[in-house]
């Protein structure tokens, strides 16, 4: 294997093609590993930093959600948005009942592809008894849900909607949720939104929770969406004990649920014969990049900086959310980190 670029993120020729960036790396010997036997090292021309075969490889410390999440930003970059989109917060809790969360969705209408998402953990609600009372006083004395962070988070969320939008191919862009009441604030803070919805490009429609959970529901997308969540994460299932006790590793394991449902989960599963359309082809990307994807997904390391995840996916990658209870994010390893100070600026 010959170098593809060189890895460090502030060289020239970090962004080059393999074709490019011939003739400015040279041979540096190799080195014996008890697992894979010799392996070649190289040396960039130009940075002179030293690197090896393995460098490159997706077995370079295993982690499949930078890989997952390094896919979805590619092919989402491909996409035009041609089809409404449905938003919701799907419910589970973090590290124990008395920190529950919210995980707002952004579906496609039609195709149920999982556009974005964006969490948030709450503070807890409903009827307790005065037990429960006292102790959620005790922990929120060590640590409390950030105030309106339902508005925040899906205020996160409504920005990652113009990068998508194309509105010489849509010219009208509808967004269905059911009628919560921070949901028409988010829209307003929001001011590419704002400023369609005055034009009359942008309407926000809602429909209510409490309806039928049917097909004919404007809201099926993300209520299906719902659903698959429950029933494919443990962590999500109700009365489970699999619970999240970590939220930056939680989210992780989500990332990659999204790959699995847009790039690998059929988009109908019935009785009858189908043409094994995913859900990312429904959106609009092409089933050859979503193949070629696949296929570098469990064999290529990504690095941050040359993917350019959107501001909640590179949350995810560099396990910036909070769990509940601790004063700190996670240790983030270096290899995951690389290059996302560069990236950043662009």
């Amino acid at each position: 294997m010959n170098p593809p670029f060189c890895p460090n993120p502030t060289c020239a020729h970090h962004h080059d093609t393999p074709g490019h960036y011939t003739g400015h790396w040279k041979h540096a010997g190799s080195y014996m590993t008890a697992v894979v036997g010799e392996v070649p090292r190289f040396q960039c021309t130009v940075c002179k930093r030293g690197f090896s075969v393995r460098t490159f490889a997706y077995g370079y410390y295993t982690k499949r959600t930078l890989a997952c999440l390094a896919m979805h930003a590619d092919l989402s970059a491909t996409i035009t948005l041609t089809e409404h989109l449905v938003a919701d917060g799907f419910e589970s809790f973090d590290r124990s009942q008395y920190h529950p969360n919210q995980i707002n969705l952004l579906v496609g209408k039609k195709s149920q592809f999982l556009y974005g998402l964006a969490h948030v953990t709450i503070r807890r609600k409903g009827r307790m008894s005065k037990a429960q009372k006292a102790r959620r006083r005790q922990l929120e004395a060590l640590w409390c849900a950030p105030r309106a962070g339902i508005r925040t988070s899906f205020t996160r969320l409504m920005a990652t909607i113009d990068p998508l939008w194309d509105r010489a191919r849509l010219p009208e862009l509808q967004l269905w949720t059911d009628e919560h009441r921070d949901y028409p604030i988010a829209i307003m803070d929001t001011r590419p939104l704002f400023m369609a919805m005055h034009d009359g490009s942008f309407r926000h429609m809602t429909w209510p929770s409490t309806a039928p959970r049917t097909v004919l529901n404007p809201l099926f997308a993300v209520n299906y969406y719902d659903r698959e969540l429950r029933k494919d994460l443990a962590a999500f299932r109700r009365e489970s004990t699999c619970f999240t006790r970590n939220v930056a590793n939680g989210l992780s394991r989500f990332a990659c649920h999204m790959a699995y449902h847009n790039y690998q989960k059929p988009y109908r599963v019935e009785p009858v014969q189908i043409d094994g359309s995913v859900h990312a082809e429904v959106a609009g990307i092409d089933r050859n990049l979503i193949e070629a994807q696949l296929a570098r997904l469990y064999t290529e390391r990504p690095f941050i900086s040359q993917h350019e995840p959107n501001a909640e996916a590179a949350k995810i990658w560099l396990k910036q959310a909070l769990t509940p209870l601790k004063n700190k994010p996670d240790r983030l390893p270096a290899y995951a980190s690389s290059g996302w100070l560069q990236a950043s600026t662009n």
